[in-house]
């Protein structure tokens, strides 16, 4: 018995909604249910004995159908509590004004949009494929508020954020300098791969409402707001980013820091809206994630994979392993094999 960690469905017994804390249990064949639910029909439950081998009187071709056929149920089940998985929209209320409608929210987009409503610059940091630079054009929508979008790398230039002065001496500004002085939302993805002398180009900017540009100083325009991402929290390298740098003290005050988690209910509703029955899918996902993070194999499970996994499904020639080699991204075989064994890939295709 474990704490579920994600939303789900009683597989085996009542097929009610699992809330993250509620006591689980997950059996092999049965798959994940409710403890209680467990402890009241264990009698009646018959799961596939630890060995593998289950019944005697039944040869290994009948028990691979009747395996398909589980599978086949437990799938149909999952598309009958697809038809609603998660709230569409998001109302956000305002005083004295029409009230905002978000469609495909993200659970943290509330506060995004009320650090942006104050005019707090932001660094989103976290895992790829939770949706952060979206969420930050998400919120310059909401806020009625232009966009603008940069992608950085090491030798990412300076005049990407002061502009230059052409050979005739004309100035040439940058779209960094068009939000600063004009206003807007400017999203900066990929802050953490940044250079030193590039961030430090952008220190002045953001904190004391002046900049140098090579035209002279112009002020900051009091709707600017800059919206940074990374994967990592600006303090150096990580196992999975080995290349990313840290920030300076300087540099990182800033910013509101906002760890951007992923959002399981999200994830769901995208991946049905790509395919209904993308249920097992993204429940396997889920805990192939989890089980990755806990025993410290180095790949990253990210909505992008459920999202592949959903789509490439509804082409009935593109085989499992070909599915499994779209999210597993190479990792060796030997925690292939682990992953496998402790959370089978669905089958739901003969």
């Amino acid at each position: 018995m474990f704490k579920a960690k994600h939303p789900g469905v009683c597989e085996a017994v009542c097929r009610e909604r699992i809330s993250p804390g509620e006591d689980v249990i997950q059996k092999r064949v049965l798959g994940i249910m409710h403890a209680e639910c467990y402890r009241k029909h264990a009698d009646t439950l018959a799961d596939e004995p630890s060995g593998g081998d289950g019944d005697p009187g039944i040869d290994s071709e009948d028990r691979e159908k009747i395996a398909k056929l589980d599978t086949a149920l437990r799938g149909l089940a999952h598309k009958i509590e697809s038809l609603n998985p998660v709230p569409a929209t998001l109302v956000i209320k305002q005083n004295g004004k029409s009230d905002i409608t978000v469609d495909s929210a993200h659970k943290q987009f509330p506060l995004l949009l009320s650090l942006i409503s104050f005019r707090e610059n932001v660094y989103l940091y976290g895992a790829p494929g939770g949706g952060k630079s979206h969420a930050a054009q998400q919120a310059a929508q909401t806020l009625d508020l232009r966009y603008g979008y940069v992608s950085l790398n090491e030798q990412s230039p300076e005049y990407l954020i002061l502009g230059y002065s052409d050979a005739t001496g004309t100035y040439r500004p940058s779209l960094f300098r068009d939000f600063y002085e004009n206003g807007g939302v400017f999203c900066i993805e990929e802050l953490d791969n940044a250079s030193g002398s590039l961030l430090t180009a952008l220190n002045c900017a953001l904190e004391n409402g002046l900049a140098s540009f090579p035209d002279g100083l112009v002020q900051r325009h009091p709707d600017f707001v800059m919206i940074g991402c990374g994967n990592t929290c600006g303090r150096g390298a990580h196992p999975a980013f080995p290349e990313r740098r840290p920030f300076d003290a300087a540099f990182a005050d800033r910013f509101f820091y906002v760890e951007w988690l992923y959002d399981y209910d999200l994830e769901i509703r995208i991946a049905f809206e790509i395919n209904p029955g993308a249920a097992p899918y993204t429940e396997w996902v889920s805990r192939a994630r989890t089980w990755c993070e806990e025993n410290g194999i180095r790949i990253i499970l990210s909505p992008r994979a459920s999202f592949r996994l959903a789509r490439l499904s509804t082409d009935k020639t593109v085989t499992d392993d070909i599915l499994l080699n779209g999210v597993l991204k190479g990792i060796d075989t030997t925690a292939r094999d682990k992953l496998l064994a402790n959370h089978p890939f669905p089958t739901l295709r003969s």
